[in-house]
């Protein structure tokens, strides 16, 4: 229906109101069902309600123009999921009430020219489409226009700002003007973004304004402006020149991780307090000729041209520049990588399993991502079982045999037995990731199935098979989900869980796509977006606590992973999100904060967000902090972000001589993982690319690739050397999840790879074994206790993590390299924040520690 709010009320204390006449029929408009009315019922509504009347309309379609001049209109206006094919006109009327607008689509523009707004405005999500002229407006009260779409250009000269106003995660398609407006009251544009010219000049804040994680793509005009409260431009992104002519910043400036891609003009800018120019890239010349600052000008920022400062006042110039130029990795010379091989025995082990991704030739988007793998101890007989997840038909089509879920038992000989029927875990949705752990704490390892439609909770009864718990338990999302993983964010003692979601996707409406005249898979820009999920774990039962704990951002999720990266005892979540800015969630007791913004790791180095695929935690360069790396997209480059130890986050991919390698690859699954046992973590990536036909369209790149391990040079840098572990990576495919575990017990850490349409691969580690080791079992319910082990003077500190990698789950055990080590040192501070210590604990055996208790 069209009217809420005691629709039926409003009828006997209104009646004089006249009512807009609903049509007796429906349109269906993207799959949602609105109902139609005609324009001028609809204004002679509006006008004639009097001055406590609350209208709300609902899924409605508008026809014809909306047109209000001059009017004053006493009534409060709610719109939700509304469609105008023609002009909404509020010109020089007078709203005494709040009017609303929440996911509104105006077809043809609008026009609230010179109209003054008692009550608050907002257009949260609106889609606005043609022209939007808010010249000369006035707003008395609050204003919101969060993530609101303006495919037009956009007017707001010379308007007032009298209340708070947001514009965060707001997308200007084409120019925005904000010429003389004045904000009197605290300002966002967090996370907007301009595609075309943003002009600001002469603008006028009061109170604080933030443009932090702004884009801005074309030039941004701020000349002459006043900022009379604090200015906070911390990681934005300026693609070209950036204008701050004759600025006047009257309280604390932040220029902070800033990249000014474009040339910068801070010409004659006043800064009459703190200025902090800190991490930003100025990457083309930058001038601040006749600038005043009245405290100290310390610029720690990197600059590819020295800048101008001519003319500049301050008491003191203490510049600081860091060096832009890319940092050339040391000679590839690998004298720490043994002569290791690793040797697909995927055959000879007995893994007969061949994913199924159900293509068709309609290109649904859902084929070319693959799918994942487990390895778990379902008897806890001390040897890891492998679950691989299948996908589906999707066209009407019925293969047989019906594809499946596999689960495959270790023997302990090496090799493995295919005992999905006997197991009951066998499932024939349209599988992608999957995650292992006790969630219930009987002692037993359950499984969790991410699909394309409702996921899947499998209970381990104990006796080696498995019962679907879903509609008991819960966790049963019915979205496109991809990565999870399991852990207790609450620190009340059980395991909670976290499923990353991709795009909103419906094989019925197949989207057709193509590149060079060839029909090819979509790009992730034509999906919409969707939010994570994470369940709390309630004795037993998983209740969806998503909004309530913070996790409210929507993105395309890929890959998520889990650690305490900031050390204050409680684990924090990082996302990786296919084309969006990824996420970092920070734990702050039941609750998450999103600050990726200024924590970092949510853009690369170049402030650019990336198509991130894959994720792990892990600490590269040993200095006890976990740090992040991530997988993306071809002509990328993966990135790692180094940890500070102060709660930053640092992309140092070039330091670390991962650019170059990593370049023309398209990454998916990844693993941290000492394979030659040397104490410093190795990288894996799984490689393939997602356009079956992009040869034909680009030459030089193709659609399977050979995968890649990357040595670390003693936390230095990395080294590619795939091609001396033997022929086995030498082999192109198309991969996707990867896990590590040492599946045969022999001291050194092994692979499997999944491939799109095709077999794993289980790839045997032979020879990392000729280095000590030792392997930590902690148990089922010491999720993310952290263990560090000190050998031969080296400190080594893993913590206990679900999650990570790409729709993958891998070994549970940590595994620590000793190099000539005999013996080593174990410290382990639990969950609940108890420290365990045990000394002399001999090398090369797989160590069963229980928490001890006082």
């Amino acid at each position: 229906m069209v009217f809420y709010s005691s629709a039926h009320r409003l009828l006997l204390l209104f009646a004089m109101v006249p009512l807009p006449a609903i049509a007796q029929y429906e349109v269906t408009i993207e799959g949602k069902a609105y109902q139609l009315t005609l324009a001028r019922d609809l204004a002679a509504a509006i006008q004639g309600a009097v001055a406590d009347t609350a209208l709300e309309y609902n899924r409605l379609v508008v026809q014809g123009p909306l047109e209000l001049t001059g009017d004053t209109l006493r009534a409060a206006l709610a719109f939700e999921d509304v469609r105008f094919t023609n002009p909404v006109v509020l010109e020089r009327a007078v709203l005494l009430q709040p009017i609303h607008f929440v996911r509104a689509h105006f077809q043809q523009g609008i026009s609230l020219l010179e109209t003054r707004f008692k009550g608050g405005f907002s257009c949260r999500d609106c889609r606005i489409v043609g022209k939007a002229n808010f010249k000369r407006t006035l707003f008395a009260d609050k204003v919101d226009f969060s993530a609101t779409q303006f495919s037009g250009a956009a007017f707001f000269q010379q308007s007032d700002f009298s209340g708070e106003t947001t514009f965060e995660r707001t997308q200007f398609e084409d120019v925005a003007y904000f010429d003389q407006t004045v904000f009197a009251r605290s300002t966002s544009f967090q996370d907007a973004s301009f595609a075309d010219l943003a002009s600001f000049k002469e603008a006028g804040w009061q109170a604080t304004v933030s443009f932090a994680g702004a884009r801005f793509g074309e030039e941004a005009l701020f000349a002459q402006s006043r900022f009379a409260g604090a200015a906070a431009f911390t990681a934005a992104y300026f693609r070209s020149a950036a204008h701050f002519e004759s600025a006047d910043f009257s309280a604390t400036a932040s220029f902070r991780r800033i990249v000014f891609a474009g040339p910068a003009r801070f010409v004659g800018v006043h800064f009459r307090t703190s200025a902090f120019f800190v991490d930003s890239r100025f990457k083309q010349e930058v001038t601040f000729a006749g600038a005043t600052f009245t405290q100290p000008f310390r610029p720690s920022a990197y600059f590819s041209v020295a800048p101008d400062l001519a003319d500049v006042t301050a008491p003191l110039i203490d510049l600081k520049p860091k060096t832009a130029a890319r940092p050339v990795p040391p000679p590839d010379t690998a004298d720490s990588c043994g002569p290791i091989q690793l040797v697909d025995i995927t055959q000879a082990a007995g893994i007969d399993f061949k994913h199924y991704n159900g293509f068709s030739g309609e290109y649904y988007y859902v084929e070319t991502f693959g799918s994942g793998a487990a390895f778990l101890d379902v008897d806890g007989d001390g040897w890891l079982d492998l679950y691989l997840v299948n996908g589906a038909p999707l066209s009407g089509e019925h293969p047989d045999p019906i594809p499946t879920n596999r689960l495959y038992h270790n023997t302990g000989a090496g090799g493995f037995t295919d005992v999905t029927a006997a197991s009951g875990a066998g499932h024939t949705g349209y599988g992608m990731g999957c995650a292992a752990a006790d969630y219930d704490a009987d002692g037993d390892v359950d499984l969790y199935v991410t699909n394309v439609g409702p996921n899947l909770l499998l209970r381990n009864k104990g006796d080696g098979r498995f019962a679907d718990a879903t509609a008991a338990v819960g966790g049963g999302d019915t979205r496109w989900g991809t990565s999870c993983g399991f852990l207790d964010y609450d620190l009340d003692g059980d395991l909670d869980l976290y499923a990353t979601n991709y795009v909103v996707f419906d094989p019925q409406n197949n989207i057709v796509c193509a590149e060079g005249g060839i029909r090819s898979y979509c790009e992730p820009k034509f999906y919409e977006p969707v939010g994570d999920v994470l369940y709390r774990n309630e004795d037993g039962q998983f209740r969806d606590v998503t909004l309530e704990t913070g996790i409210l951002h929507k993105g395309r999720g890929l890959g998520v992973a889990f650690a305490d990266y900031d050390l204050d005892g409680d684990t924090d979540i990082y996302v990786a999100n296919d084309g969006t800015m990824n996420f970092l969630y920070q734990n702050q007791g039941n609750r998450f904060a999103e600050v990726g913004l200024y924590a970092g790791g949510r853009y690369n180095e170049d402030g650019l967000a990336e198509a991130g695929m894959g994720v792990e935690f892990g600490d590269w360069d040993n200095d006890g902090l976990q740090d992040i790396f991530v997988t993306n997209f071809a002509q990328e480059t993966n990135t790692l972000y180094g940890n500070d130890g102060q709660g930053q986050f640092y992309d140092v991919t070039l330091r670390a001589g991962l650019a170059e390698c990593s370049y023309k690859p398209l990454g998916f699954g990844t693993n941290f993982f000492d394979y030659d046992n040397d104490g410093d973590l190795d990288l894996f990536v799984a490689n393939g690319h997602v356009m079956d036909k992009i040869t034909q369209v680009h030459p030089d790149h193709a659609y399977p690739q050979p995968n890649q391990v990357l040595c670390n040079q003693r936390g230095t840098h990395f080294v590619d050397v795939s091609a001396r572990l033997g022929p086995a990576l030498a082999v192109a495919a198309v991969s996707r999840a990867s896990a590590k575990a040492d599946y045969d017990n022999d001291g050194d850490l092994d692979l499997l790879v999944t491939n799109v349409a095709a077999a794993p691969n289980l790839l045997r580690n032979d020879g990392g074994n000729r280095q000590h080791w030792l392997t930590i079992q902690l148990g089922n319910t010491a999720q993310h206790a952290r263990v560090a082990v000190t050998a031969g003077g080296q400190r080594q500190v893993k913590e206990h993590q679900s999650g990570g990698s790409y729709l993958a789950s891998s070994d549970p055990r940590l595994h620590f390299g000793l190099g000539g080590a005999t013996e080593a040192t174990v410290e382990i501070r639990w969950p609940d924040g108890a420290l365990q210590k045990i000394e002399a604990v001999a090398a090369n055996q797989i160590l069963h520690i229980i928490q001890s208790k006082p």
